[in-house]
């Protein structure tokens, strides 16, 4: 689907959701997961700002971003509190 239509909010949420799932199981970092799905995020924030999931999924990367710029030790342990993971 994002092949033929990149702009489509609900494929680019389910990448996103998807990568913070493979942050969780370890197949990639969390930092990775927070590196790919911001810039997905934010333009689908800005397209549709009233998007519950990209809000909820908005608030869960931010709020991923500024712990581990916080705190740096807390990589290995953030996926237990990241919501979209669960």
């Amino acid at each position: 689907v994002l092949a033929e239509d990149p702009s489509y909010a609900p494929a680019r949420l389910g990448l996103v959701l998807t990568w913070a799932q493979m942050a969780q199981t370890g197949a990639i970092s969390i930092q990775e997961a927070l590196d790919r799905g911001l810039p997905l995020l934010e333009p689908i924030v800005e397209a549709e700002p009233d998007n519950p999931e990209a809000l909820r999924l908005m608030a869960t990367y931010r709020d991923g971003a500024s712990r581990l710029d916080s705190d740096p030790g807390l990589r290995d342990d953030l996926c237990v509190e990241f919501p979209a993971l669960r």
